[in-house]
């Protein structure tokens, strides 16, 4: 069985600008918990902290700086071929301020083999234009190849400011095995649903649905739909759980590709909103819950006529 497993940066932020940074480190689907503050010639504010699986703190109080949390975390690599992804997934932001935060990730394997670096422009732009390269980049804009192994996690930040405020940054690490279909989170839920599919047996207390079960494959020769899945939790419960989702070829009942996605809990929902791209052919999509219940969907892929 191909196997991923999705490593989540949550960072928060104050808008104020001198680096501190509070740390606790997870062996298995960490969550990146980064609160920062900006403070830089802006009207008075206060930071919102919540206690997530890596803490990392950032005050910003300069206009321009770089910060650098060194070895936070650990992150294995299955042995089956890999593709890392790191995409952000959602972001909260309150008060006066301009910021254009910029991120990097640096793997190295605890024997010192193997570097990656992953640049990740513009992950939050806050009263700023973006402006970046315009090629493609490896583990941000496409999935990037890494070895199976054991690598310690470096995160960089870097930012322009001005003025007071607060943000929230969750940036998701995808590790998906195979090359069949890529499945990545993009947001923590669709902003309309209407005509949205819903999976059989969805109910109230959790549920998927896809934008569409049949799409024909654009020039890159791949379809591509999104898919939102929730669950209901009313009383207090984990501040994380794994959503694991499932793409099956059905002409060979082949698993070509998992994601184990760890779902913030958002009030009384975990709920997360997934792009996934396929080639052509004829697919189940299957979602997992924490509970074991199980949702699927047909999905069809067409090519081009």
């Amino acid at each position: 069985m191909k196997r991923s497993s999705l490593l989540i940066l949550v960072i928060a932020a104050l808008v104020c600008a001198i680096a501190v940074a509070s740390l606790y480190l997870s062996m298995s689907t960490p969550l990146f918990k980064v609160h920062g503050v900006v403070d830089v010639g802006g009207n008075t504010g206060e930071g919102d902290v919540f206690a997530k699986i890596v803490n990392v703190r950032v005050e910003i109080k300069t206009p321009s700086d770089t910060v650098f949390f060194k070895n936070i975390t650990t992150v294995s690599v299955p042995e089956d071929t890999a593709y890392v992804l790191f995409k952000p997934v959602s972001s909260n932001v309150s008060g006066k301020m301009h910021l254009m935060l910029n991120g990097k990730v640096v793997l190295v394997s605890v024997n010192d083999a193997k570097k990656y670096i992953i640049d990740m422009p513009c992950i939050l732009s806050v009263n700023e234009t973006c402006y970046r390269v315009q090629m493609i980049i490896p583990g941000y804009d496409r999935p990037l190849r890494v070895e199976p192994g054991t690598y310690n996690v470096t995160l960089i930040l870097s930012w322009r400011a001005s003025g007071r405020g607060e943000f929230d940054l969750s940036i998701g690490l995808v590790m998906l095995s195979g090359e069949e279909a890529v499945i990545m989170p993009t947001s923590t839920k669709p902003v309309d649903t209407t005509n949205w599919i819903y999976a059989k047996n969805s109910t109230r207390s959790y549920a998927l649905l896809v934008d569409k079960d049949k799409v024909v494959a654009n020039e890159s020769g791949c379809g591509a739909i999104r898919a939102w899945a929730w669950m209901f939790t009313p009383s207090s419960g984990k501040d994380a759980v794994v959503f694991t989702f499932k793409i099956i070829d059905t002409s060979t009942s082949v698993l070509v590709a998992e994601a184990r996605i760890p779902v913030e809990k958002q009030g009384m929902y975990y709920q997360v909103l997934v792009m996934i791209k396929l080639k052509p052919g004829k697919y189940i999509l299957v979602t997992e819950f924490p509970n074991g219940v199980q949702l699927e969907i047909p999905i069809d892929v067409l090519s081009q006529q």
